[in-house]
């Protein structure tokens, strides 16, 4: 699952968070149904949310969890990343980093990459990696900014955040051995691409989401988008808050955005020639959902502004 929780740290809020209320729902209706979590906007700064959520979690089995970078107040990050990796299977490898710059709000927040390198058994016992990296990318703070325009602050910023991640990508795989024909690599988290312009076409691709799968490809290496596939258009992963809480209807015609973008990717990444015949793990594109999370009976009408994007990992020949 890739999820961003929509759980900012206070003092944050707009027009009612629901914070801890939409937490104890996931824990008491959803914790239960997955084994790896990607997750985004997950703040452990001034809260103990990232923790109830930890507690809780291990007590239904999933004991493994990675987290992003933290607040650093001499760098001027007074909140961490957001990032959080939680996992049924046993996690043998932490590692993160910063991005560094980030404009707007998002300069003063870690914002980063985790990596977390999962071991899960087959039947026979054998032992398969799945390297994962979860990241949170440059918020877009521009309203007009359509996806096609790759000149503005943001998507310029975005894109060398893309580099950095290719590169980071690559040098952790490396230190951790990476075999292309045995190992399973997943890209996920809110990449704040939007893959289509607006959601105004969402058969069409903008060009910001094929410059950074470009980019996520450089040296040969394939990526595959299972949303995209699975849905043959990149329907919208996230809707604007107000909407969520009913207090402003989607308006297609007069406001495009107000029914929301997809920002939302579970990418798999294969790099190298593979060699040897045993299975490997692979996402199911036919197992590829877009998961809203809706409730009723509460002032908020799904758990987040974001959906999840969740697959099923399976063994292959």
């Amino acid at each position: 699952m890739a999820y961003n929780f929509y759980l900012r740290p206070p003092p944050v809020q707009l027009h009612g968070d629901y914070k801890n209320d939409r937490l104890d729902i996931f824990i008491n209706t959803h914790l239960d149904n997955y084994d790896i979590f990607a997750l985004t906007e997950t703040f452990g700064t001034l809260t103990s949310r990232r923790e109830r959520l930890l507690d809780a979690a291990a007590a239904r089995g999933i004991k493994y969890w990675a987290h992003g970078p933290e607040r650093n107040w001499w760098k001027g990050k007074f909140v961490d990343s957001g990032l959080l990796v939680m996992s049924r299977f046993p996690i043998m490898v932490i590692d993160s980093v910063e991005y560094g710059i980030g404009l707007g709000p998002d300069a003063v927040a870690a914002k980063g990459i985790v990596y977390a390198q999962i071991n899960v058994a087959d039947k026979e016992h054998n032992v398969h990696k799945v390297h994962l990296f979860v990241s949170h990318l440059q918020a877009t703070y521009i309203p007009d900014e359509d996806g096609n325009d790759l000149t503005t602050d943001t998507t310029v910023l975005r894109h060398a955040q893309f580099q950095f991640f290719r590169t980071y990508l690559s040098t952790t795989l490396s230190t951790n051995h990476y075999n292309s024909s045995l190992d399973t690599v997943l890209l996920a988290g809110d990449f704040n691409t939007p893959g289509a312009p607006f959601g105004w076409l969402p058969h069409e691709d903008s060009a910001e989401y094929t410059r950074m799968l470009l980019t996520l490809s450089t040296g040969g290496a394939k990526v595959t988008d299972v949303y995209r596939q699975r849905y043959g258009e990149q329907k919208p992963t996230w809707k604007p808050w107000k909407v969520v809480l009913g207090e402003e209807e989607e308006r297609k015609e007069e406001d495009p955005q107000s029914w929301g973008k997809r920002l939302d990717y579970l990418l798999q990444w294969e790099g190298g020639v593979k060699q040897g015949g045993r299975t490997r793990l692979r996402l199911g594109v036919d197992q590829t959902a877009l998961q809203p999370f809706k409730v009723e009976g509460t002032p908020f009408a799904q758990l987040s502004d974001h959906s999840a994007v969740t697959s099923v990992l399976n063994f292959t020949d």
